[in-house]
């Protein structure tokens, strides 16, 4: 893509990403399993399941010290807020629309960043879990769709522990003493060929996102998800 073209500052992303990496690792203690199932090139889906408003840190460190930049689909609000809009728009994050009929562009701007070679972040319940037991609800079809229709693989992420940074439904953090997120990412999930003829539901990640939720919480010495 030319630079004409491209929808993000390669700069801003360089200042950006060194500067979360620091926030981030202060915020919060990082355990991580399974960065070698992120390729290093090349578009991919980066599928995790969620917990807080506070997990994104998680995987966007995960991302990133995996030698990619995460490409985030954003609340499209947040766009409209002064510095911060224009700051993630330079950084080349998506926003999605709720309620609207043009809800689909957003699925439209994913698959240009796929074919852009980007790492693009979808959850595929859509929102925070609301399960009793945070285990990962039925999710969507975006990360499917979005799969079949470019050929990139899609990579499972479980975590567990954001939800004690920010719980959702709060808007104070615990910050201090430092929570451990812990993070297991799993073997890449791919379509055999980018066509309409493969099942979306074969492609669901849930599975191995409620597996590695169970690997999280296996070593969180039983404070992870209930059974």
């Amino acid at each position: 893509m030319s630079k004409q073209e491209r929808s993000y500052s390669p700069g801003w992303r360089f200042v950006a990403g060194r500067g979360l990496q620091i926030l981030l690792h202060a915020l919060m203690k990082h355990e991580q399993q399974g960065r070698q199932y992120l390729p290093r090139e090349g578009g991919v889906i980066v599928a995790p399941n969620h917990l807080s408003y506070a997990d994104w840190g998680a995987v966007a460190i995960f991302t990133y010290e995996s030698g990619r930049f995460p490409t985030f689909l954003i609340k499209s609000s947040i766009f409209n807020v002064k510095v911060v809009g224009p700051f993630l728009r330079v950084l080349g994050q998506l926003p999605v629309y709720r309620n609207r009929g043009d809800a689909a562009l957003v699925l439209k701007a994913a698959e240009a960043a796929l074919r852009d070679n980007q790492c693009v972040i979808v959850y595929p319940e859509g929102t925070a879990s609301r399960d009793p037991g945070l285990w990962p609800m039925v999710g969507k079809t975006g990360a499917a769709r979005l799969a079949l229709k470019t050929g990139v693989p899609v990579i499972p992420v479980a975590h567990w522990g954001a939800q004690d940074v920010l719980p959702y439904g709060t808007s104070r953090p615990h910050l201090f003493p430092r929570r451990t997120v812990r993070l297991v990412a799993g073997p890449a999930i791919a379509p055999a060929s980018p066509t309409p003829s493969h099942s979306c539901s074969r492609l669901k990640p849930r599975s191995a996102i409620s597996i590695g939720a169970w690997r999280c919480r296996s070593r969180c010495a039983g404070s992870g998800p209930t059974s």
